[in-house]
């Protein structure tokens, strides 16, 4: 066999293995922003219930105050 040949099944294990490594990359970052969002909602909770006002909040967490107002809600 030349090492010019084209091996199909190579390939095909070659772009598999590429999708897959790209889809556990996207799934990672998914779960790093989750888990900051995660954060910052129990750190804003924690702030409210000690009495901080929404403006000490915001500057604190750097969020924005419609941010602010869906952490309220939640």
């Amino acid at each position: 066999m030349s090492i010019f040949e084209y091996n199909q099944e190579r390939h095909m294990m070659q772009e598999r293995e590429a999708a897959w490594n790209e889809g556990k990359e996207s799934g990672r970052q998914e779960g790093i922003q989750e888990g900051i969002q995660k954060g910052i909602r129990e750190i804003v909770q924690n702030m409210l219930r000690q009495g901080l006002t929404d403006e000490q909040i915001k500057n604190y967490c750097n969020i924005t105050s419609e941010e602010l107002e869906k952490f309220k809600e939640e």
